[in-house]
């Protein structure tokens, strides 16, 4: 396989004119991804909520191996067990990814998937406290986590450039990991001093949650896991309610004029069906279209 690659010719797209010219030094340079997202509120939203998410969720994701040894009295043969499943989900739900294609609306898929991982992990994870419960919950959001990242990263390549890409995905990664890593200077000490005393059989916490995710070792991560779960939830709840992020297919042109040109035909043929256009005014509503975007005329 290492042969392969080496000898395999990779096709890069040369750099955007301006980029190429330089954008006034590396600070600059470095800061155009950023500058690119924000000016854009569709995908600036839709960064955003993938900001929130990753911040939040890290307060769950990260306790997840720590509750399982502390709940099984660090028994490494069912974390182990519990991890395996979850990657074989992860894989069955990269194949399912790669026959089915995703939902043609890539945001539900990005949105949608946010919620019902989140829902199904906190549930899981969260309530849940034996190692089947764990295996069976975290099968099923693994196997929905390759449509949501699947989703997003098909809606960032069909609105950015190619010759643009390499800048304003670098930026996305530095806001999106940037989140998990700051959660996680406090997941820590939040679980040790605060969670995990608080849902002892005798803690604060545990008259008000006991009965939910039990008490005693590895119950104070299980409610961070639940309430981060939750959280993530609304947090994609809210985001598909915000129409310019819920729309933001639409709102946002195709990078690839090709892709638009289709776009618009479907529209137009819609249109037609309706009633509201004849064939001859579809024709030159292509037409135009078409040579505006300078892909040619009929």
């Amino acid at each position: 396989m290492c042969r392969l690659l080496t000898f395999s010719r990779i096709p890069s797209p040369p750099p955007a004119e301006d980029l190429r010219k330089g954008i006034g030094g590396v600070l600059k340079d470095a800061g155009y991804g950023f500058k690119y997202i924000y000016k854009r509120k569709p995908l600036f939203g839709l960064q955003m909520t993938f900001f929130m998410f990753n911040l939040i969720s890290t307060f769950g994701m990260v306790v997840m191996n720590p509750m399982i040894l502390a709940r099984t009295g660090s028994n490494e043969l069912i974390l182990a067990s519990v991890q395996s499943v979850l990657a074989v989900g992860g894989l069955i739900g990269g194949l399912a990814l790669a026959v089915w294609g995703g939902p043609r609306k890539k945001v539900y898929g990005l949105l949608g998937g946010m919620i019902a991982i989140s829902l199904v992990f906190g549930i899981g994870f969260g309530i849940g406290q034996t190692p089947i419960v764990w295996m069976i919950f975290g099968f099923g959001a693994m196997l929905l986590l390759p449509t949501l990242n699947g989703s997003s990263q098909a809606i960032w390549q069909s609105k950015v450039p190619a010759d643009r890409q390499g800048r304003v995905f670098a930026a996305r990664m530095v806001i999106a990991q940037g989140a998990g890593a700051a959660a996680m200077i406090i997941v820590g000490p939040l679980a040790d001093f605060y969670f995990e005393p608080g849902m002892a059989a005798t803690g604060g916490l545990a008259s008000t949650f006991g009965w939910l995710v039990g008490t005693g070792p590895g119950a104070g991560m299980g409610l961070m896991i639940l309430l981060s779960s939750l959280v993530s939830a609304v947090v994609g709840i809210i985001s598909i309610n915000i129409p310019w992020i819920r729309n933001v297919e639409r709102i946002v042109p195709d990078a690839d004029p090709k892709n638009r040109l289709a776009e618009y035909a479907k529209r137009l043929t819609f249109a037609r069906r309706k009633g509201k256009l004849s064939t001859e005014q579809c024709r030159e509503l292509y037409r135009r279209r078409k040579a505006k975007l300078g892909i040619g005329s009929t």
